[in-house]
């Protein structure tokens, strides 16, 4: 499922085309957006993560799950090529990854169960 996840990204960022019209707003706005986007689903997974023992390919998966709800939304939304998408897009995809496996991790598990 990672690597599906992964292989899926990197083929939608290289599809991607060159844009028509230059863009109207910075880059960072697009990051911003991702992760704000991502806040309330990163706060369920973190939760649900907590009912269970820590496991980082079960953290990393709900990682990628969160990310992917900016990812869409970003994908409706910017009209960028690839190098954007790659540079703001696919860094605050691994960024949110990142934060989930850290608080999955740091937080202590109401259970103990695999």
């Amino acid at each position: 499922a990672v690597g599906l996840a992964m292989a899926c990204a990197a083929t939608l960022v290289l599809a991607r085309g060159s844009p028509t019209t230059p863009p109207s707003l910075p880059g960072w706005v697009c990051t911003a957006s991702h992760l704000a986007v991502g806040i309330i689903p990163l706060v369920m997974a973190v939760v649900v993560l907590r009912g269970a023992a820590f496991q980082p390919l079960r953290a990393l998966c709900a990682g990628l799950s969160v990310g992917t709800t900016g990812a869409f939304v970003g994908e409706l939304a910017c009209e960028q090529d690839w190098r954007h998408v790659a540079g703001y897009h696919l860094f605050a995809w691994g960024f949110i990854c990142v934060v989930t496996l850290v608080l999955s991790r740091s937080l202590k598990p109401r259970s103990y169960a695999p």
